[in-house]
């Protein structure tokens, strides 16, 4: 059909219909893509330290994923979300039953190495968790945060215990790692 002019056209409406106007909750607002940004750089992070504590891969992956969660809804009013989250996700796994399950799972493996360094370095890191896993949890916990370069006055905010208690379960998981890995 040819339109000759004499059909009116369509009202268009002056404001735009409600669900236009209503705010998203979307990466539009600044807050969000924070948390986003926040999210892509910690949550590796987060994950390879509880499994320092944790022998189930799984389990870990998890309890991250929890508190991010629980992150995301408290955002705005978290002033330290790295040991926020670590308070959180350790909580979360307390609450787990051990697996026994592989935790090394593919991560963090060097991509320039040739198969037989490849092999070797596998069978350290293995050795190196399965020694961690030996630890008691308190020992593991306090390594696992020193080694995500946190203060001993935050792990000991974290894991809510005495600066004193943080340094001396450093300096013992420490011992014990070396005696357990064969080093001296």
């Amino acid at each position: 059909m040819v339109d000759d002019g004499s059909t009116p056209a369509p009202e268009i409406p002056a404001v735009p219909p409600k669900a236009v106007t209503s705010r998203r909750h979307d990466l539009t607002d600044v807050s969000h893509v924070e948390f986003a940004t926040f999210y892509q750089a910690e949550m590796p992070r987060l994950v390879l330290s509880l499994i320092r504590c944790w022998p189930n891969k799984n389990d870990a992956e998890e309890a991250a994923q929890r508190a991010f969660a629980l992150l995301f809804e408290q955002w705005d009013n978290v002033t330290y979300p790295r040991a926020w989250l670590r308070t959180v996700a350790f909580r979360s796994l307390l609450k787990l039953p051990v697996k026994s399950e592989s935790s090394l799972g593919g991560r963090e493996q060097p991509d320039a190495l040739d198969p037989s360094a490849h092999v070797e370095h596998r069978e350290e890191q293995h050795a190196v968790l399965s020694a961690l896993h030996k630890l008691p949890l308190t020992q593991r916990q306090v390594f696992a945060l020193h080694y995500d370069k946190f203060k001993t006055c935050e792990i000991a905010e974290i894991l809510n215990m005495k600066e004193a208690a943080v340094r001396q379960n450093l300096v013992r998981a420490r011992a014990a790692l070396k005696g357990l890995l064969g080093l001296t």
